[in-house]
Formats: structure tokens, C-alpha cells, sequence
């Protein structure tokens, strides 16, 4: 975290299925030109990136550093940390994976206004660290808090931070 400041601003976004239109599997697979951004992700980030620093948490494995870090600027999205995986995929759930490079922000950041994420194991893994999270899906998902703000889109997230 040593390119922020302890109080900036800060968002967190998750990668597969939030702002690339890809499973982690498919990213594997396809070379970045087939991998295309979800609808308004590259837009909202950088006008969000005007006043909040972003940084990208996925559980992809670490040797794909250099390939999501092309992609992320391939298409468009502001500079920011990329935290994934340490060690292979099988050495942790991706919810301890997140829930661990987690600790390791909240204890450096103190300003952390939200967590992205389109699963249920990523809003809980944000609020178990004390972010304020928003979930991501075309379709609404069933049993999560009531107080978690559930939106289709980024245009929504952006209404909300830009």
C-alpha cells in the first residue's frame, strides 16, 4: 500500500465478473483481446479515480500479474495496486484469499469508502474487514444483508461515488 496515503480515499474492486466480463477460468484461457470489460467499468473507475484512489483484489493466481495488469490498462481503467493470489489457486478458498489481503489493507488504509465485488463471498469478505460493500449482477442475488446495496451496473456505482 506504500502508494497511498493512509487517509486517501480508497475503492476496492474485484476483477472477474466486475469490471472484465470473464470467470477466472475464462481469463486463463483467452488471450486479453477476447476478454471485453463489463458495460461502463472502465468510464466509472476513472471518474471515481478522480477523487478515490482504486485498487483491484481477485483471487487469480499471481502468475497472471503481468497479464491483468495489461489488461486493466489495455482497456482503459486507472493505475492501482493489483493484490491477487501469493501462492497457487488451491492454497486457500478465495474467500480466505480475500479475506487475508484484506487485513493487509485495513490495517495501512484508514479511508476506505467501498468494496465491489459480484459474489456473496466478497461482500462478506469486505464487511468482515469493515468496508462498505456494493454488489455487482445482472440479476438480483437472494439472502444477502439488507443494508448491502445490490446494482446491475456500473453507471449505478457511479451515481452513487463519481
Amino acid at each position: 500500500m506504500a502508494v497511498f496515503e493512509a487517509d486517501e480515499p480508497v475503492g476496492i474492486t474485484d476483477i472477474d465478473h466486475t469490471v472484465a466480463d470473464v470467470s477466472p477460468f475464462g481469463f486463463v484461457a483467452k488471450p486479453n483481446s477476447a476478454v471485453r470489460p463489463m458495460a461502463g467499468a472502465p468510464e466509472a473507475l476513472t471518474t471515481i479515480a478522480q477523487s478515490t484512489r482504486i485498487l483491484y483484489l481477485s483471487a487469480r493466481d499471481h502468475i497472471f500479474v503481468a497479464k491483468t495488469r495489461a489488461w486493466l490498462r489495455e482497456n482503459g481503467f486507472p493505475e492501482g495496486p493489483l493484490l491477487l493470489r501469493r501462492v497457487r489457486f488451491t492454497s486457500a478458498t478465495p474467500l480466505e484469499h480475500k479475506l487475508s489481503r484484506l487485513e493487509e489493507v485495513v490495517t495501512k488504509l484508514r479511508n476506505i469508502r467501498f468494496g465491489v465485488g459480484d459474489l456473496p463471498t466478497d461482500v462478506e469478505a469486505y464487511r468482515k474487514r469493515g468496508i462498505p460493500p456494493i454488489l455487482i449482477s445482472p440479476r438480483p442475488i437472494d439472502g444477502l444483508p439488507k443494508d448491502v446495496p445490490q446494482v446491475s451496473s456500473w453507471s449505478e456505482i457511479l451515481k452513487r461515488f463519481g
